[in-house]
């Protein structure tokens, strides 16, 4: 019932799994081999949701090197063995499509995913004040390999039943962050503060700041995007929102006498052009994570950037 960033399809592997720092509420596991820690806090007062973050964190630390072996034999034994199966691999074959738990694919990156702490975490809560949202937007923007979802759940008496909703919180963390981190009085529409910097600046680069601009523009021009641009104190930067949201799968940024380059927000990516992400990675020769930046922009590159926002436009 949790709509996740991306949609993708889980299993609960894991239900109040015991740790040495805790008791983790679900412990879940994406059919691409990734691991999904979800905490529950529904109770209404500040201190505790901001507990969560905390509990979530020490869990993920805690899985972080983790074999898969142990994964399996002492974390989810209890749960397995109570759905009727003795091991994990059998669990999970029964539960996603046959042969997606023992392909290469997928072993490899539960694997990455233990090792190296890429895990997807989700915060259930029937509030989020504006203190825990800026902080879940700190942790996803400085961090690399997380995934961050905030699930809201509202009940509702009906009848006799109680119904509950849940709902992610929307457009998504890295909207969230850009409209507390950016003060409004300072971002405008269009591209004109980003041309005005690049023609006050020197001459350096301003070819390829100009062909960023004319990029910008036509995502514009052909409503894939709404275009505004933002001046800090050390850099311009343009911000080539999606129509419906206040977050761009890139940020574009000039700084003086330094080439340009593109930022590319990984969260934004998974929920609205999930397509997009391997070609892009294949290009530039890394994995996009949240707020990694490439200055190796070629017209191949602003050519699958632009699929991608006409593929989140057709979302």
């Amino acid at each position: 019932m949790l709509p996740l960033i991306g949609q993708p399809e889980v299993a609960v592997i894991g239900s109040e799994v015991p740790l040495q720092n805790g008791s983790m509420d679900l412990l879940l596991i994406e059919s691409s081999g990734r691991l999904v820690v979800v905490e529950v806090k529904l109770a209404r007062n500040n201190e505790a949701r901001r507990a969560v973050v905390a509990q979530a964190l020490s869990y993920a630390a805690f899985l972080r090197g983790m074999t898969r072996e142990t994964l399996g034999e002492v974390l989810a034994s209890s749960y397995l063995w109570k759905k009727g199966f003795d091991s994990l691999e059998a669990y999970l074959e029964a539960v996603f499509q046959p042969g997606i738990a023992s392909s290469y694919e997928f072993n490899q990156t539960m694997e990455r995913s233990l090792s190296e702490g890429e895990f997807r975490i989700v915060f259930v809560l029937d509030e989020v004040p504006q203190d825990l949202l800026r902080l879940l937007a700190y942790l996803e923007e400085k961090t690399h390999g997380l995934t961050l979802d905030i699930i809201t759940i509202s009940s509702f008496l009906v009848g006799q039943s109680l119904l509950l909703l849940p709902q992610r919180i929307a457009p998504d963390i890295r909207a969230i962050a850009q409209s507390l981190i950016l003060p409004s009085d300072g971002k405008k529409q269009g591209t004109g503060l980003f041309e005005q910097a690049v023609k006050d600046g020197p001459q350096t680069y301003r070819a390829e700041y100009n062909s960023m601009i004319a990029w910008a523009q036509q995502l514009g021009n052909e409503n894939n995007a709404r275009i505004f641009s933002w001046s800090g104190k050390q850099y311009v930067t343009i911000l080539p929102y999606l129509p419906s949201e206040n977050a761009g799968l890139v940020s574009l940024y000039y700084t003086p006498e330094k080439p340009p380059s593109i930022q590319l927000w990984r969260s934004v990516f998974e929920k609205a052009a999930p397509n997009s992400i391997e070609p892009i990675e294949v290009l530039i020769g890394k994995s996009i994570g949240q707020g990694s930046s490439t200055t190796n922009l070629s017209e191949e590159l602003y050519a699958l950037l632009h699929a991608a926002y006409v593929e989140a436009r057709s979302e």
